[in-house]
């Protein structure tokens, strides 16, 4: 199966709200649920049943414990930075740059390659990138 294949099925696995609560984390940094019930509009049940679903997948994960408002310390959700990695290729007309980001978007690994675009052919230059990227995806989850 190829990769954005396998992609294509992670999203339509997920329902809309599950989509919304992970954008809204993903743009917000981690969230308490509390936080999530007031973006979203639902109930503390739901949401909580949408980020358990969501941890069970790997998706998001349970962090630190965020700020008492009176009572109990709530625990915040975040997204799980190795639950998949991104690949980013830039060519250019003399070089190419390759770069791995964690899930979270951080970048884990990058490098950039000569390009010989007058000597090689395309698909060899091609060929060459995706190699170069293939072994630092698998640099950077073995990093984790």
């Amino acid at each position: 199966m190829s990769p954005s294949t396998n992609s294509i099925q992670i999203r339509t696995s997920l329902d809309p709200l599950e989509i919304e609560a992970l954008g809204y984390v993903r743009r917000q940094g981690p969230l308490t649920r509390n936080q999530l019930v007031d973006l979203l509009g639902y109930s503390l049940s739901k949401i909580t049943q949408v980020t358990n679903a969501l941890i069970d997948r790997g998706m998001l994960q349970s962090v630190q414990v965020g700020a008492s408002s009176g009572g109990r310390r709530p625990g915040l959700v975040d997204l799980n930075p190795h639950f998949a990695y991104v690949l980013g290729i830039y060519c250019g007309s003399t070089c190419a740059d390759i770069c791995v980001a964690d899930f979270q978007g951080r970048i884990v690994e990058s490098r950039r390659e000569m390009l010989h675009l007058r000597r090689d052919k395309p698909a060899a230059v091609m060929d060459m990138l995706l190699a170069e990227a293939l072994v630092h995806s698998h640099v950077a989850a073995l990093k984790r």
